[in-house]
């Protein structure tokens, strides 16, 4: 049997209908965000969590269902040196026989940067080398703050690293773009608010946000609060529209959004 296609390859082969901010991007930028709506999430919790060696190698002994034909998912600490032959830090994501990585996750690098994408292993038998690399499709955000969509195929031998197959798409991004506010066409309003805001609760919402093609924004929950609460944030955000004749440098670009919603102000008697 083949290769899966992303759902939104087999919808467009369909000739069913997307919606407009989604045919303005392109269905490995689709895929990456169904990805980041997974792995992204601060409730998501590993099935396992293993300590890996500064070689990257497993440092513990055995744990119980990680199995050689165990699909599970996994969150990797790993214990670097000051000298390392590899630059990862982190890895959260699925994984094959014996807890490896396998299939898409994170993999954290020491300089800051991240890969969110389709990762392999070079784990043995005889050796278990369990660090994540990258290899097929994912977005690298590098330490500057820019990103770039690619497909990467991973050298079955060498020293850590992977080689570039295509470039989807990219962002220039600098590290003054950090901290540069994006520039709005516009942003929900007082009534917005009061229309969407649940009759319930409070709390602070923080949204990871990114800056794509068509104009708007397209956002997971960093930080949730309460499903109602969590949802009207998600509808706020999709409010915003950004100029993009000031942002076309920052297609890409990623961001926090934080909703503050205060207790509800009680009906004057």
């Amino acid at each position: 049997m083949g290769a899966k296609r992303p759902a939104t390859a087999v919808l467009l082969a369909a000739g069913l209908a997307l919606p407009a901010p989604a045919l303005a991007q392109s269905v490995e930028e689709l895929q990456i965000r169904q990805w980041k709506e997974t792995w992204e999430q601060a409730a998501w919790t590993p099935r396992a969590t293993m300590k890996v060696n500064n070689k990257g190698d497993r440092a513990q002994g055995i744990i119980f269902g990680c199995t050689l034909t165990a699909d599970s998912t996994v969150a990797l600490v790993i214990h670097r040196k000051a000298v390392s032959p590899h630059p990862v830090t982190a890895y959260r994501g699925a994984t094959k026989g014996y807890c490896a990585p396998k299939g898409v996750g994170i993999v954290d690098f020491a300089d800051g940067g991240r890969w969110l994408g389709e990762v392999t292993n070079r784990y043995s038998k005889w050796k278990e080398h369990m660090l994540p690399y990258p290899d097929g499709l994912g977005e690298l955000r590098k330490a500057d703050g820019s990103t770039q969509i690619l497909r990467v195929r991973s050298p079955e031998k060498g020293p850590y690293g992977w080689d570039v197959v295509q470039v989807i798409a990219s962002s220039t991004a600098s590290a003054a773009d950090a901290t540069r506010p994006v520039a709005w066409l516009t942003r929900p309003a007082p009534p917005d608010w009061a229309r969407l805001r649940p009759a319930t609760g409070e709390g602070r919402v923080v949204l990871t946000c990114a800056i794509v093609r068509a104009g708007g924004i397209d956002c997971v929950t960093a930080e949730s609060v309460s499903p109602e609460l969590d949802a009207a944030a998600l509808a706020l955000s999709r409010l915003y529209k950004v100029d993009m004749a000031a942002e076309k440098d920052r297609v890409g670009y990623s961001f926090k959004l934080p909703f503050r919603f205060d207790p509800p102000t009680a009906p004057e008697t």
